[in-house]
């Protein structure tokens, strides 16, 4: 699990007409792909927490990667 957060004054994803939110959804989807999650939680004036969750038994190996 990582969790990074901020205290500051977080943020509002807004919808716009040209979508606006890939970067959120990037992040979820990719984390799907490999058996993770992403959770956002915020709160107005107090900052924000992204936590990504991974069970690292289940990401596939990656070509060329050294062995750890």
């Amino acid at each position: 699990e990582i969790d990074i957060r901020d205290n500051g004054v977080g943020f509002e994803p807004v919808e716009t007409p040209g979508g606006g939110q890939y970067g959120i959804i990037g992040m979820k989807e990719r984390a799907r792909l490999i058996g993770g999650s992403i959770v956002i939680e915020r709160a107005p004036k107090k900052g924000m927490s992204l936590r990504l969750n991974l069970d690292l038994s289940m990401v596939p190996a990656i070509s060329g990667a050294p062995d750890a």
